[in-house]
């Protein structure tokens, strides 16, 4: 059974209440972006740790704080690199083209060497005969693939919500570009007519004109007759 409130579920509320939460002061943001760019303890898996640093910024987001994903990579490579584990694999990333540096494949590629990391410290030990540490067990192996595919996913979903944004711009670019740049002039240029004094582009077809009376609609008036009619309405109002 679930225990909630006016209805609503424990994880309802919770949904709700990040989401329409209070508003951040400038106390809240500092300790955010604090704990943002907090160095990494070298303990904590690389997925737990971007997904931290995800929450984090999601709420520096709704503050008006916007996204640093650039700054957030070259902190991380600059921690992984202070291990002294990750060399090789980060000097393989730096011969990548630039623009598949990104955040994204950053998680990728640092969680797979962190779970080849883990796993080859616990086949050592085993080797070497550390106590508890002796058995790698299959759940742990499963473990470690696990937290390597769940970065694989959240890698992926953060890098299509980017591509995501980029195209509504994109589109958003290219739909302004349709729009014309200044507004049509929907005025008639043609000259006022000296029989009727409208503007038409061939006086000498006026209806006015009895040599047009053919070409006159059935409920066709002349300017004379119309003009007393205003006039006597005008007079009456």
């Amino acid at each position: 059974p679930h225990v909630g409130f006016n209805h609503l579920t424990p994880y309802e509320l919770l949904t709700h209440l990040e989401t329409v939460g209070a508003q951040l002061d400038f106390i809240d943001v500092t300790e955010l972006q604090a704990q943002l760019f907090a160095p990494w303890d070298q303990v904590e898996a690389p997925t737990s740790l971007f997904e931290r640093q995800d929450r984090i910024e999601k709420q520096l987001v709704k503050a008006g704080i916007p996204a640093q994903a650039e700054l957030r990579l070259a902190l991380a490579r600059t921690w992984f690199e202070q291990t002294g584990e990750y060399d090789i694999a980060l000097a393989k990333w730096d011969t990548l083209p630039a623009a598949n540096r990104t955040l994204p494949a950053f998680r990728i590629m640092i969680q797979a060497e962190f779970s080849k990391r883990t796993k080859r410290d616990k086949q050592t030990a085993r080797g070497v005969g550390r106590g508890l540490a002796n058995n790698v067990t299959a759940e742990e192996e499963a473990e470690i693939q696990a937290m390597a595919m769940a970065e694989f996913v959240n890698a992926v979903t953060a890098q299509s919500n980017a591509q995501m944004e980029k195209m509504m711009q994109m589109f958003e670019k290219a739909m302004a570009a349709k729009q014309p740049a200044t507004t049509p002039n929907t005025t008639f240029t043609h000259p006022k007519c000296p029989h009727c004094s409208r503007r038409h582009p061939k006086p000498d077809d006026c209806w006015e004109l009895e040599k047009n009376a053919s070409k006159r609609p059935k409920n066709w008036k002349p300017v004379a007759e119309r003009k007393k009619k205003q006039e006597e309405t005008a007079k009456n109002e």
